[in-house]
């Protein structure tokens, strides 16, 4: 590890235990540190008796910065669960993009991450049309988020404390009643 970006004690995307498609920087963690000498000494590490790289203190926090790429994605699936996009609409890159402040590039990846979940579908020289769903498919999707989400609710709501209820009722009423007048 010697190479690249794992020298500045940055760890490689592609490295043991990085979540696929998510950019991670901050210190090398300790098993990755063998053969690193100079660099350790100069970061303030120790080497021990086999040459690994052994720390004084314990490591810093490891910060994570999200890619605008990710940052990009992440807005645009609040934008679609909010309805801010709307189903059946084209939307350009170079437009989202202005609209986030950003280049048409990384938002041009986001949509095109959408695009293999089926959120929205590529229109060639125009953008981006969000998918329209139908009722019967609408219908099935609640299906099956009512297969996956009941069942882990009930158990979630057997670890409440009986004295959180009271205070978890007018949150729950205040849902009932967003839901009521379409309030997403």
């Amino acid at each position: 590890m010697e190479q690249g970006s794992a020298r500045e004690g940055v760890r490689p995307p592609y490295a043991p235990g990085a979540p696929a498609g998510t950019p991670v920087t901050g210190r090398v963690p300790e098993q990755l540190c063998v053969g690193r000498s100079q660099d350790a000494e100069r970061a303030g590490g120790v080497r021990g008796a086999r040459g690994e790289h052994t720390h004084g203190e314990p490591p810093a926090p490891r910060v994570v910065r999200h890619s605008v790429r990710g940052q990009i994605l992440e807005a645009l699936r609040a934008a679609l669960v909010d309805g801010e996009l709307i189903p059946g609409q084209v939307y350009s890159a170079p437009v989202l993009g202005a609209r986030f402040g950003v280049s048409a590039t990384p938002v041009r990846e986001a949509m095109q991450q959408l695009a293999t979940e089926g959120a929205v579908e590529v229109v060639p020289n125009r953008g981006f049309r969000v998918s329209e769903r139908g009722p019967r498919e609408l219908a099935e999707l609640a299906e099956v988020r009512a297969l996956i989400e009941v069942p882990v609710m009930l158990r979630l709501a057997r670890t409440v404390p009986a004295e959180r209820w009271a205070a978890l009722r007018p949150l729950a009423d205040a849902t009932v009643a967003a839901a009521a007048v379409g309030d997403r």
